[in-house]
């Protein structure tokens, strides 16, 4: 039984093939033709929800994206600003300890020189 099946489908199908080949059309019943005209429309259908679908989200897609570029270079500005702010205040620091510096240095000279003068005073007397 399962033989005599598959010849008639492989008969069906060569002579499906062969009506294909030499170019003769098979001719469609107004159901079938309704019926691939109701699919195609269900098909068109379908495929304008995908498109519309697909937009909404690429165009929410697009949105964060451009969120984050924004919120990503206000933290890059704020970064900067902070290592400009941060340079600013080690070189204040380094001119108030370079003064510190100076001012020590002048001090022990005039300390050096207090000491000399007292030694030469001594020496005088």
């Amino acid at each position: 039984m399962a033989k005599s099946t598959i010849i008639i489908i492989s008969a069906a199908a060569a002579v499906l093939m062969a009506t294909m080949a030499n170019g003769a059309s098979v001719k469609s019943s107004p159901a079938e033709k309704a019926a691939t005209a109701a699919l195609n429309r269900k098909i068109l259908g379908n495929n304008a929800a995908e498109e519309v679908r697909f937009r909404t989200l690429q165009d929410a897609y697009d949105q964060q994206v451009k969120k984050q570029q924004v919120e990503y270079d206000q933290e890059q500005k704020r970064t900067y600003e902070q290592q400009k702010a941060y340079e600013q205040q080690a070189t204040q620091q380094k001119i108030q300890y370079e003064q510190q510096i100076r001012t020590y240095e002048q001090q022990r000279a005039q300390d050096e020189q207090q000491v000399k003068n007292a030694q030469f005073n001594t020496d005088k007397q």
